[in-house]
């Protein structure tokens, strides 16, 4: 799914817009036991609640494509069985409950949670060559299921108002329902149309044991996380480059800020593939002979493809020191320079305008230590 059609469905969960017709949930404890498991037609609920359930729906559409928002190849098992449960529209509890105790053994969570599932329609308005929506010229329903999971956690303790006695005191603690860690929309919204060969995953921060369940629930694979891509694509760099001087890798990020901001407006996440390495390397100016370690870099990884979004930091330059850490924005960065000062390796930046040291300012010129 792209961009566009992500948000063509999470701009269904508003009260005017809302036409989910059930919703199912099955509260569940730390060591795996059903607490508690309701359903009922969503829009009988109170208003109050309709709102608050609609937040938890939208949160499952946030973040970056390919970092929160996964697109996932669905296996035939697993095809078969979320139809079926679609198909019902939530209403037979035995496949309810067959999915709720899929989840249950699949997914690793320490604490208290909550599934919910909803079954919505969306009568597809159809659209002009120019991308006008045409209200009354839909010839095709969107029908699907929204699964997310939401952890449940004790409020903090503290004090609260008391209207009875005028005073705050102690209040008891309660269950509180979170946002989503995890949410599955199937069948996708491929080309504005269902694609039952696939599904999107919403992760807000995708684990190891997130891509066992997805492969446990989906019958498909997670390559990599974003953190994982990051780190791979950083060894890589790293291998190529050996003993790097910072000219190099100011280059290279610049490079990288060059891809992303031409690429930021394609419909899908553009991918660095390694026939795209070899020109950034080009174009930043490294050596013949670092360029040839490129292959060797990327050993059994060569069909690795990394999303620019997960590999480039747009908002900030960042340098790790055994002493600490320094972040510039990215287009100072060349104000940044190794020179050796009396014997000594430093880094040297050119500083301009007003100084703060721990909310403290400071004079521009030169200081002498004592």
């Amino acid at each position: 799914m792209t961009r566009k059609e992500i948000n063509e469905i999470k701009k269904l969960y508003t009260l005017r817009d809302c036409n989910v017709t059930r919703i199912c949930g099955c509260y569940v404890d730390g060591e795996k036991n059903i607490k508690d498991k309701w359903a009922e037609p969503f829009l009988s609920m109170d208003e109050e609640d309709l709102f608050k359930y609609l937040e938890i729906f939208r949160a499952c559409f946030a973040g970056g494509i390919e970092k929160n928002l996964i697109n996932i190849p669905v296996a035939m098992e697993a095809e078969k069985r979320m139809l079926e449960l679609r198909d019902t529209k939530l209403t037979d509890a035995d496949i309810l409950d067959n999915f709720f105790q899929r989840i249950i053994d699949t997914y690793e969570y320490v604490g208290n949670y909550l599934i919910l599932v909803i079954h919505d329609v969306y009568d597809i308005p159809g659209k002009t060559s120019d991308g006008i929506e045409m209200e009354d010229a839909s010839d095709e329903v969107y029908d699907y299921i929204l699964a997310c999971i939401c952890p449940v956690k004790l409020q903090k303790p503290g004090l609260g108002y008391d209207k009875e006695k005028s005073i705050f005191t102690h209040i008891e603690r309660d269950w509180i329902l979170s946002k989503p860690e995890l949410g599955i929309l199937y069948p996708a919204f491929n080309s504005r149309s269902e694609d039952r060969e696939a599904a999107l995953l919403y992760a807000r921060n995708l684990q190891q044991s997130d891509k066992e369940f997805v492969v446990r629930m989906l019958g498909s694979s997670i390559y990599l996380t974003h953190a994982e891509e990051k780190e791979l694509f950083e060894d890589i760099l790293q291998e190529t480059l050996g003993a790097a001087d910072l000219k190099e890798v100011k280059a290279i990020n610049e490079t990288l800020l060059e891809y992303a901001e031409h690429h930021k407006e394609d419909p899908e996440p553009w991918k660095l593939k390694k026939e795209d390495m070899e020109e950034i390397l080009n174009k930043s100016g490294i050596s013949a002979e670092k360029k040839k370690r490129l292959e060797k870099a990327y050993g059994g990884n060569e069909v690795a493809e990394f999303c620019i979004e997960n590999i480039v930091n747009r908002k900030s330059f960042n340098i790790d020191t055994g002493m600490g850490s320094i972040r510039i924005k990215p287009e100072y960065a060349d104000e940044i320079s190794i020179m050796e000062i009396g014997g000594r390796n430093c880094l040297v930046m050119d500083i301009s305008g007003d100084i703060t040291v721990n909310g403290i300012n400071v004079r521009v010129e030169a200081q002498d230590e004592e």
